[in-house]
């Protein structure tokens, strides 16, 4: 998120949460999370301290969260290539990613890789409360993953299986 403006950030991360939210998310946006003021300066980079709380409190929210929509796959940073790692190869979570209308071709690794990829963020609200909405519909998507890699599976991934 580092060189984009605060104000545009913000209201990008209040209407991306209204959407999902009114289609009965909940929602957590690490712009609104970390509270960047609705100003028109640009983010700069953040000392170390900074980052290691916020780092802290975005595994804590992947860790809790039963799927990952981002909005700015994009804008990618290098923690959000770590972050997008660990959602999908590590806790093994349903990812979709939203690209904008004028971005014109879709990298084939995120067609190929991510577990849906659309255009707006109702789409992607749609596409997860139909394919992992539920408790026994996130189950059915990690089970297939469970078995394939049934011999490295901890006892952590078990437990995160019924979560």
């Amino acid at each position: 998120m580092t060189g984009l403006k605060h104000k545009e950030m913000v209201d990008k991360a209040l209407e991306d949460s209204k959407v999902l939210h009114d289609m009965g998310f909940s929602v957590y946006h690490p712009v609104l999370k970390e509270g960047i003021p609705k100003d028109n300066k640009v983010l700069k980079d953040r000392s170390d301290e900074e980052m290691y709380e916020i780092w802290e409190e975005d595994q804590r929210a992947i860790r809790e969260a039963d799927l990952v929509i981002d909005t700015a796959p994009h804008l990618y940073s290098t923690g959000a290539r770590r972050e997008h790692g660990k959602v999908r190869y590590d806790q093994w979570k349903p990812y979709v990613s939203v690209w904008p209308e004028d971005f014109k071709k879709i990298p084939y690794i995120a067609r190929k890789e991510d577990d849906a990829v659309v255009r707006s963020v109702a789409e992607a609200g749609k596409v997860s409360m139909h394919h992992w909405g539920t408790r026994w519909k996130r189950m059915k998507y990690k089970f297939p993953i469970y078995l394939r890699h049934w011999d490295n599976i901890s006892l952590r991934k078990i437990v995160l299986f019924f979560k």
